[in-house]
């Protein structure tokens, strides 16, 4: 248990206090919209750099919107001053996976100038494969392989994992569109946002000195 000597704690109450001063092993705080946790998480990572247990850039905070992680980084900027300009690992999923893989881009198989794609790009691509491959859109939409494709990816599923059973989807296509659309994103040097977790997992499943 660290000493709480800083201003930070001060107005904390107590089940805040426990998670900010207990550094050694996992903390799990349950509570309400409103309750502080986002100040807890804060002044966690501030009496984790007070205490020099890690250095700015050895921080790993991931938030799940772009709004929370600005809130984040601004609540930081007050409790440690310029310190947090070091913080690399702040940040949403995908923007951490984001940078992780520009660093490791070839592990994926890309270039680490890799494109992107949003919402409207990608159904466009799958129009364009679904239509090489004589399947009607009409009858069959392409947002609806879209959403299957992004299940798949968000359960880590590359398409050589999907279960026999779930490749049969989209009217016995599914898994095959599926690979023959990572395929053409591949040849454009293209991801899309499901990508972006699913081949970082892959990276660290697959390459232990990354992960380490």
């Amino acid at each position: 248990m660290a000493t709480p000597t800083t201003p930070y704690m001060d107005g904390l109450n107590e089940a805040q206090r426990e998670a900010v001063l207990t550094l050694q092993g996992p903390v799990l705080m349950l509570a309400g919209a409103g309750t502080g946790k986002t100040r807890a998480l804060t002044c966690r990572i501030a009496q984790i750099l007070a205490s020099g247990r890690a250095r700015p850039n050895e921080i790993l905070a991931v938030t799940f919107t772009n709004k929370a992680a600005r809130e984040m980084k601004l609540r930081l900027g007050k409790l440690v001053g310029p310190a947090v300009e070091g913080m690399p690992w702040l940040g949403t999923f995908h923007s951490l996976c984001v940078k992780m893989l520009r660093r490791h881009a070839e592990l994926a198989g890309l270039e680490n100038g890799f494109t992107i794609l949003d919402t409207d790009d990608q159904l466009r691509l799958i129009k364009q494969i679904m239509a090489a491959e004589d399947i009607d859109a009409k009858r069959w939409p392409p947002r609806q392989l879209a959403g299957l494709i992004d299940r798949w990816k968000n359960r880590g599923l590359t398409p050589d994992k999907i279960p026999t059973a779930e490749a049969s989807e989209f009217n016995r296509h599914g898994g095959r569109l599926y690979a023959l659309y990572q395929q053409r994103l591949r040849t454009l040097n293209a991801v899309d946002f499901g990508d972006l977790l699913l081949h970082v997992v892959t990276i660290l499943q697959k390459h232990p000195d990354v992960l380490d």
